[in-house]
């Protein structure tokens, strides 16, 4: 379905399947924690937090100073 919108997306898409669902190895009682990663959710809560207090970016730098700031706390 995604090789009409754009081929090369399909073909990352395809070839990291077999990654993505790598944690079907595993007994099904191992399955939700496998796959989720709570670091990352935090992480991109905390900058999606920080990202409504300022709501505008004029340059791409300072968003990069935000995430950088709250990746390194």
């Amino acid at each position: 379905m995604l090789e009409g919108f754009c081929l090369e997306a399909a073909h990352i898409l395809e070839e990291a399947e077999p990654n993505a669902l790598a944690y079907l190895d595993f007994p099904p009682s191992h399955w939700k924690r496998l796959r989720t990663n709570n670091l990352q959710e935090r992480t991109n809560r905390e900058i999606k937090r920080r990202l409504r207090v300022v709501q505008v970016f004029p340059p791409v730098a300072s968003l990069e100073r935000l995430t950088g700031s709250v990746v390194f706390d």
